[in-house]
Formats: C-alpha cells, structure tokens, sequence
C-alpha cells in the first residue's frame, strides 16, 4: 500500500536502511539456492540466516512537511503528525557493555556510541530511529531539530553538535 501521492505534498526527505542491511539477505539466499542446485542440501540452512535481513528491503520513512511516514515490512504506514511533536531528542542506545564510554569517539567514519532519533509528545515516543539502522538520519535529525515549537535539551544539543553539525546556529531565533 503506497501512500496516496494526490493528497500528499512530496516527501521531503525519504530514508532507507542502510546497504549493509538490506543486501545479507538476498546474497544469503541467493547462496543457498545456488549450493541446492549444485546438489548441497545443506545450503539450505543458510535460509534462516537470511530472514532477519529480508524485511530491511521494504522498510522506510518518508518525510513530509507535515508528516512523517513509516513503512514496514508488514506492509503498514504509521504515521507520525509533526504538529503534535513537541520534543526531539537524540539519545544514545542503552547498552549495558558500553555504560562506561562517558562519550562517542570517532572511528574512521563511525562512531563507537550508537544513537537513536526521539520525537515525542510530552513523554510519549511518537517515532523512534535507531540510527545505525538508517541511511540519512543526520538529515532527519537536522529537519526534527529545526522544526518551529520543538524543545531540544541541553544533551541533545551536544550531540547535534558532535555527530551531525551544528545545526541551530543557522537556523532563524523564534521570539
């Protein structure tokens, strides 16, 4: 089911996930089939190894004006109004093993903490992005934190500074 593109102003932004995720599962599968016509059975089992990579081929968010749709694997949007968001947040991902790393530190060009995207209404999570997941969260983090009437606290306001660039400084003081 695609979005009615009538009604709908064009996307803005559209992400994707990332190559690394999207292409283990059909090269997997495509392995697997290829060593079951050479007579190995056993590539087969290369199948189960594959499917929790094949639905990163559908999922996406698209980024309107106004909206912001996600699309599943399951075939289902949900859809995010941007004028009920009063809050973004960028966070990093709560993993036990790296409670100690009081910060991310670059590496080549990844970082060593992983991040998610926030954007909630009062408390309410109204859309979460991991964003190792996702090619182009810097660009829906730069458009989140310049929407008008969004708070951004004093730690996301580091981390935008650190991981995406500096993204307030251009952007027009709402009085």
């Amino acid at each position: 089911m695609l979005p009615d593109r009538g009604s709908k102003s064009t996307p803005v932004l559209v992400l994707r996930a990332r190559l690394q995720w999207r292409l283990p599962g059909p090269a997997l599968v495509a392995l697997a089939l290829a060593l079951a016509a050479s007579g190995r059975l056993w590539g087969v089992l290369l199948v189960p190894l594959a499917a929790p990579f094949i639905p990163a081929l559908w999922i996406r968010l698209v980024v309107g004006e106004h909206t912001i749709r996600r699309y599943d694997w399951r075939a289902q949007w949900t859809t995010v109004s941007l004028d009920t968001v009063d809050a973004f947040r960028l966070r990093r991902v709560p993993w036990p093993a790296l409670a100690w790393l009081r910060r991310g530190y670059r590496i080549g060009r990844f970082w060593s903490v992983p991040l998610t995207v926030r954007l909630q209404q009062g408390e309410t999570v109204e859309l979460q992005v991991r964003c190792i997941w996702w090619r182009g969260w810097r660009n829906l983090a730069r458009f989140a934190a310049l929407l008008p009437d969004v708070e951004l606290d004093g730690r996301t306001r580091g981390r935008l500074g650190r991981y995406v660039g500096s993204v307030r400084a251009a952007a027009p003081v709402h009085a």
